[in-house]
């Protein structure tokens, strides 16, 4: 019965390491357990995960009161997006990581509702399993 609780436990992609405040971010799945969020990024070009990265170092710089008009946001509840280019990434903080849960690609600058439900469904099931 034990096995069966860990292999439906979530699993977290460690992607990066901030150096100035040591903000963790994560993808929400491995290898094994291929999430919306896991395929999103592993679909991704590296200049495309090259300019996450330097969000993800803004965001770990001004760290815990990072906001941005225009690159990271609160969107709704506990979730906050990132954008960069026609990239969006749903996340959410647990203590000093954020957990990325949901991706997708658009040029309208705001959610539909089907991808932020998407994103809300997701937020949920990574929430109760959270780090």
């Amino acid at each position: 019965m034990a096995n069966t609780e860990i292999k439906n436990q979530t699993c977290y992609t460690l992607l990066f390491t901030g150096a100035l405040n040591q903000i963790q971010v994560f993808l929400c799945g491995d290898k094994n357990q291929r999430t919306q969020v896991y395929k999103f990024f592993d679909d991704l070009s590296q200049n495309e995960i090259n300019n996450l990265i330097s969000d993800f170092a803004y965001i770990d710089q001004f760290f815990p009161a990072c906001s941005h008009a225009k690159k990271f946001k609160h969107l709704a509840d506990d979730l906050w997006s990132i954008k960069e280019g026609q990239i969006r990434i749903a996340c959410f903080w647990c203590r000093k990581r954020l957990i990325a849960v949901y991706g997708v690609k658009k040029k309208d600058p705001s959610w539909r509702k089907q991808d932020l439900d998407n994103a809300t469904r997701q937020y949920r099931l990574c929430k109760k399993d959270s780090i």
